[in-house]
């Protein structure tokens, strides 16, 4: 069997075709990516490996010990914790947690716990010591459902003569959507300074 021509299909039948350009392509590009049916990558999978860089300079191996610390330690102590900086060892390795001020005395005692936990979801003891350091949490946003913003008259108007032209009635009601969820996220920014 020779080597085949650019956008020839490998197989038996030799048939060529622009599916085999296309795969041939994808391959190139992104090898070990998975394809949606028109052969694009998810964002969320190149996003991860841009995080997983960020995630590296600090010390994490895994960034799933960063994007799925909730479901590693649960939904309680994460809401007292933030994963900041992990050391490798020879025995192991040191995560160093924030915590906030009250919770960090309590968290000492859940450390074998948490320890478990986090050997259970990796399957291998990745981190063998807890350090805790007390501090200030970011602020958390609330996983609620957002309440649809109510504009002011002239800037509804202003949004409805800008969608206004478009025929596709799905195509605009998401439009307006999108537009009154950052004209509202504008005028409550404005209204706290």
């Amino acid at each position: 069997m020779g080597r085949r021509a650019p956008g020839q299909a490998q197989g038996k039948g030799g048939a060529g075709g622009k599916a085999g350009a296309q795969d041939d392509l994808f391959a190139k590009v992104a090898p070990d990516a998975e394809r949606t049916a028109k052969g694009f990558q998810p964002a969320a999978r190149s996003g991860s490996k841009v995080a997983s860089k960020s995630f590296r300079k600090n010390g994490f191996l895994e960034a799933r010990l960063i994007t799925r610390w909730a479901e590693i330690v649960g939904e309680d102590i994460a809401r007292a914790t933030l994963p900041q900086h992990f050391r490798r060892s020879d025995d192991g390795g040191t995560l160093t947690v924030r915590a906030s001020g009250a919770a960090a005395l309590e968290l000492q005692h859940y450390t074998p716990q948490i320890l478990d936990r986090i050997a259970a979801y990796f399957g291998y003891r990745a981190v063998t010591r807890l350090k805790l350091v007390q501090g200030p949490l970011p602020p958390r946003r609330p996983r609620g459902r957002v309440r649809r913003v109510i504009l002011p008259p002239e800037e509804a108007a202003s949004l409805d003569a800008l969608t206004a032209p478009l025929a596709d009635e799905k195509l605009r009601a998401a439009l307006q959507h999108l537009g009154r969820g950052v004209i509202g996220r504008r005028l409550s920014t404005e209204k706290r300074r």
